[in-house]
């Protein structure tokens, strides 16, 4: 390498190439009991990922929190101030963390986020989820008796599993318990076909991700072949 020359874009592409070519057996080595490899792998992995979330970190800091706090200084705006400064102060207290005589002020931050976390979660289930597939079971539009039955009755049957205050009735309202029992292992039927389809498919992506890393080295022998003059 020459100084003041710059190294040309298929150097460049070859090289990330050959580097992703070795992480790649690295992490492959796993399978022949090569544990050091894959624990290099993944030690890059990590560290890799984390340096990201640094740099994003401070990016975001720096373009949503201090040069919105100028702009707001600026502007005299005591509100969005006022919100940037909370903020702020969440993740001070979120630091404490790393003391264990202090950890107890990073619960605050902790609890703030886990709160906003599940109640966002939520309501993207009622509203994506429950209420969506509600409205589509019954605004059915489809032509076939069939789908609009076994959907019916899925739907409803996934939601009546979810009772767990039937097992205890007694007398009259027993019946009525066995009726929803029953309807209760129907629902769970279901759930175990949705829950086996998105294992299928995971592990089909799963399987399709290892054929295309298989193909990748297809074309870098060519590659280092053809860069070293070797036809």
């Amino acid at each position: 390498m020459i100084p003041g020359v710059p190294i040309p874009a298929a150097t460049v592409n070859l090289i990330g190439t050959v580097i992703a070519a070795v992480l790649t057996l690295c992490v492959f080595s796993y399978l022949l009991g090569i544990r050091a490899l894959y624990r290099l792998a993944l030690h890059i992995l990590i560290g890799a990922g984390v340096a990201y979330a640094v740099i994003v970190a401070l990016s975001t800091l720096y373009s949503r929190v201090w040069l919105r706090w100028i702009d707001a200084s600026a502007r005299g705006d005591m509100g969005l101030m006022g919100y940037l400064a909370f903020g702020v102060l969440l993740g001070v207290l979120l630091l404490f963390k790393i003391s264990r005589r202090a950890s107890g002020l990073g619960n605050i931050s902790t609890g703030y986020l886990v709160g906003v976390g599940l109640g966002v979660a939520a309501g993207g289930a009622l509203t994506g989820t429950l209420v969506t597939q509600s409205i589509a079971t019954a605004t059915f539009t489809g032509t076939s008796p069939a789908a609009f039955f076994i959907g019916l009755l899925g739907t409803l049957t996934v939601l009546i599993s979810f009772t767990f205050t039937a097992t205890w009735r007694r007398g009259p309202l027993k019946a009525v318990a066995q009726l929803v029992q029953g309807l209760s292992a129907a629902g769970r039927f279901f759930l175990y076909i949705a829950l086996g389809t998105t294992f299928a498919g995971v592990y089909v992506a799963s399987v399709s991700v290892l054929i295309g890393r298989v193909q990748f080295f297809i074309p870098l022998v060519a590659s280092v072949l053809k860069y070293l003059g070797i036809e």
